[in-house]
């Protein structure tokens, strides 16, 4: 049986060897104590000490007993229910690939959300004629592709009235690139003979020309032992 004690025991700062902590099930059966008072609660696995009129867990309000973490808005963390000992806890973004949109937001350095600056440039492409290396940056590099070209020639032999086109003038820019063409309608004439009547002079005996075009000419035909002279008269 239990030896009772009337008064303080002084140990004089001897060793107290392999002591055992009452054991209870519970504060109820530990019953009132009185300040200072311990025992191990053997349901909870813990060792108690009467403070402050009530049964406290020693070490309640000096140390960490329990660590439960939750979840914020872009951190998952483990474990998330109550645990006791050595306890290691997992932080882990929650972010998932997408693709950004103009409500989107990101945290600056001084620690501030602002949202993306849509708008700026974020890719350079190519187009007609035109390819970019290294896109996405940080340095696109345009470049103007290499173009071929191919001459042609034609061959045509129009007849008198008819037309053809051809190129009058060409202009470039400073870069090489042709601006303009002009072209032109080439009219070819009707014809180019010219056809005479022979016709008897108002005056002498001179013969008169009359061109299919233009003006009439009299001419007068005279002549020596072997040789022949024309003479132009007039014009009319």
């Amino acid at each position: 049986m239990a030896i009772n004690f009337l008064n303080t025991v002084d140990f004089n700062q001897n060793t107290l060897e392999k002591p055992r902590i009452e054991n209870q099930p519970n504060d109820t059966a530990a019953g009132t104590g009185v300040e200072g008072q311990i025992y191990f609660d053997t349901t909870v696995d813990a060792l108690k000490i009467y403070a402050g009129g009530a049964w406290v867990e020693v070490g309640a309000t000096s140390g960490v007993e329990s660590l439960t973490t939750t979840d914020g808005t872009y951190i998952n963390l483990t474990p998330n229910s109550a645990t006791i000992g050595n306890v290691t806890v997992t932080a882990d973004l929650s972010a998932v690939d997408g693709t950004s949109v103009a409500s989107d937001r990101f945290l600056t350095k001084n620690n501030k959300w602002a949202t993306i600056p849509f708008g700026d440039i974020t890719e350079v492409q190519g187009g007609t004629y035109i390819s970019v290396t290294n896109q996405t940056g940080p340095v696109p590099i345009v470049n103007h592709d290499a173009t071929t070209r191919s001459n042609t020639t034609s061959t045509a032999a129009p007849a008198y009235g008819a037309t053809f086109t051809a190129i009058d003038s060409i202009a470039t820019n400073a870069t090489g690139h042709v601006t303009t063409v002009n072209t032109k309608t080439v009219t070819i004439p009707a014809s180019d003979d010219t056809t005479y009547d022979l016709l008897t002079a108002p005056t002498g005996s001179a013969i008169r020309l009359d061109p299919s075009t233009g003006a009439n000419d009299d001419v007068t035909i005279s002549g020596t032992s072997g040789q022949t002279t024309m003479t132009r008269i007039s014009a009319s």
